[in-house]
């Protein structure tokens, strides 16, 4: 693989001619994304799909890497564009097909905006719908960068006990939102397993809005793990008390 199949898969003439399926490193980028599809598609029951990056790295490549082969010796106005995207989303190719154990959950889009952290929202919710987002996905020239830029202005300008909370609990609540019901499932079967993918996730989320805020800030990753650790070992609880009522019932009926 390489420039050429880069180019054929982001043309959309070309397109359906492509083995790769599309995705990329960036939750930011999806949900941006995912909202100008919903607004411009007839349908609205989009989904955004989490992947193991690991069970597919062996037929993965980012866009980046693929356009470094075979590039044109001169790069035209198409090449920069795809390379602009590219860094952008954050682009990732996978050959041929994405595995199902490979996904970890499809979440409808809505679900996911209910979750955002108040700097994504014009006003402090505890359930938002597109309505309430904070930036006009409607609009057609909008660009990835200015979203980017708008909401690090926001997220800087609360209070410094709102950044934690957006941070901590904020990131917590979209990083389980993302892996329902996966998480739900998991954290019965493989506890460890549950925590540590859903504070790499949260750890993402919390970091993306204000970097050198983040950065410094320990007390925020601490809280991340304790915040997930607490929610998994809840989740755990609940699961194990309903087995144990669904088994006292079965015992009843068989006696």
């Amino acid at each position: 693989m390489g420039y050429t199949d880069v180019a054929r898969h982001l043309t959309w003439t070309t397109r359906t001619e492509s083995p790769l399926i599309s995705a990329n490193f960036s939750f930011s980028w999806s949900v941006w994304d995912a909202l100008r599809r919903y607004h411009a598609s007839m349908k609205k029951d989009i989904q955004i799909a989490v992947i193991d990056a690991h069970q597919v790295a062996h037929k993965a490549a980012t866009a980046l890497e693929l356009m470094q082969k075979d590039a044109p010796a001169k790069k035209d106005k198409e090449y920069w564009k795809w390379r602009r995207y590219a860094l952008e989303s954050q682009l990732v190719f996978v050959h041929g097909s994405i595995p199902g154990s490979a996904v970890y959950a499809s979440i409808p889009l809505l679900a996911i905006v209910e979750k955002l952290p108040t700097y994504f929202l014009l006003s402090e919710l505890d359930t938002a719908s597109p309505a309430d987002l904070a930036w006009d996905y409607r609009e057609k020239r909008s660009s990835y960068h200015a979203f980017c830029q708008l909401m690090s202005e926001r997220f800087l300008k609360l209070s410094p006990e709102s950044r934690v909370r957006d941070t901590t609990a904020g990131a917590v609540r979209l990083a389980v939102t993302f892996l329902r019901p996966w998480f739900h499932a998991v954290v019965a079967e493989d506890f460890p397993l549950a925590v540590s993918t859903a504070s790499e996730l949260a750890f993402a989320v919390a970091y993306w809005p204000g970097r050198w805020w983040a950065r410094d800030k320990e007390e925020v990753w601490l809280l991340i793990r304790a915040l997930v650790r607490l929610l998994a070992e809840e989740l755990r609880e609940a699961h194990n008390s309903r087995v144990t009522r669904e088994v006292e019932k079965l015992e009843t009926t068989i006696h």
